[in-house]
């Protein structure tokens, strides 16, 4: 669609051409003054100020065809020279663009040979100053030192010494030999063995436990002896010290049996007594205990009521058991007998010894 009778740029923005079944437009557009194709421009030569489109060749043209800007500048030798020049131990022609690199003064041709070493002097450039050859020095001695890993060489002019170290490289740069195997905890666990019943061993975690046991699991030793009831039976003695009774130990049973004093052995005791040691009461060995008249005669009467006749007791030296008897003052009572004052009896008197 043309815009032939638009009266401004404006009325006429977008007009142009339209081409039906292709999509394919040429329209201006008035903001930029400008025409504005959607498809390829194809053409070999080009006439105008400003062009806005997709150009999809440019095979026709070159450098040649376009003009020279005033910041993107086209190169040029000697544009090139004047841009670079020479530094320390160079020296630079712009003219020609050659760089020179000063003379050594080291003669030209082969240094070294099987008795030789090169030396060399190089400056802080890095350039050769002078080359010379030294004779080389023969080895006399090669020490190591296992202890420090220090290897010493000794010439015949001179010893070099150093320490020979693997860094930076450790065991996991070395294969594993067939010999001299590499630690592993599941080899290390393997490798133990336990030969006693109080030790508990798990290969597969590497734990060890220690089972005390009892003293059944323990070997008997020279000093600390176990017990038994032999040797506890074997240690015990028995001394017989004196005195009344005895007492004996059988030493296979661990019995000891007590054997208490008999009448004899009373008899005895009784008879080591003083006068004064038994008060008023004495001891004769062929009748017992006894009191003399005389005592019994200058005592003070004590009324039979103010006693107590059941609980009271006395004791009393029988003829038939040849021995002292326990009997209460009631069974006295009524075996004395006697008159007077109280119920069932009357009244009787004792010495009080």
């Amino acid at each position: 669609m043309l815009a032939d009778s638009a009266p401004n740029p404006a009325a006429a923005d977008s007009s142009g051409l339209y081409i039906g079944g292709a999509a394919a437009t040429f329209l201006y557009k008035a903001a930029d003054d400008r025409w504005v194709a959607n498809k390829p421009l194809q053409t070999n030569q080009v006439y105008a100020d400003s062009f806005y489109g997709t150009i999809s060749s440019i095979a026709n043209f070159s450098t040649d065809s376009l003009s020279e800007g005033p910041t993107n500048l086209y190169y040029t030798d000697t544009r090139v020279r004047a841009a670079i020049s020479g530094g320390a131990g160079l020296t630079y022609v712009p003219g020609t663009g050659q760089f020179l690199i000063p003379s050594s003064g080291v003669t030209a041709g082969t240094y070294g040979n099987a008795t030789n070493v090169p030396q060399l002097t190089v400056d802080s450039l890095g350039f050769v100053d002078s080359i010379t050859n030294i004779p080389i020095s023969t080895v006399n001695n090669f020490v190591f030192d296992s202890s420090t890993g220090r290897a010493t060489i000794t010439t015949a002019t001179d010893s070099y010494s150093t320490v020979i170290t693997l860094d930076p490289y450790t065991t996991d740069n070395l294969s594993e030999g067939s010999t001299n195997l590499y630690f592993t905890e599941a080899r290390a666990r393997a490798s133990l063995k336990v030969s006693s019943s109080q030790l508990i061993y798990d290969s597969v975690a590497g734990t060890l436990f220690y089972d005390q046991g009892n003293t059944d699991s323990v070997a008997e030793g020279s000093t600390n002896l176990y017990f038994t009831d032999a040797r506890a039976r074997a240690s015990l003695r028995v001394s017989d010290q004196g005195g009344s009774g005895s007492l004996t130990y059988d030493s296979n049973t661990g019995g000891l049996v007590y054997v208490g004093p008999d009448k004899e052995d009373l008899k005895t005791v009784l008879s080591t007594f003083t006068a004064d040691s038994l008060g008023h009461l004495r001891w004769d060995p062929n009748y017992g205990f006894k009191v003399d008249s005389d005592v019994i005669m200058n005592q003070d009467l004590i009324v039979g009521d103010s006693i107590n006749t059941s609980v009271d007791f006395m004791m009393m030296y029988s003829g038939l058991n040849d021995g002292l008897r326990k009997v209460t003052l009631s069974t006295l009572r009524t075996k004395l007998g006697g008159g007077g004052g109280g119920a069932g009896g009357g009244l009787f008197g004792f010495i009080n010894l």
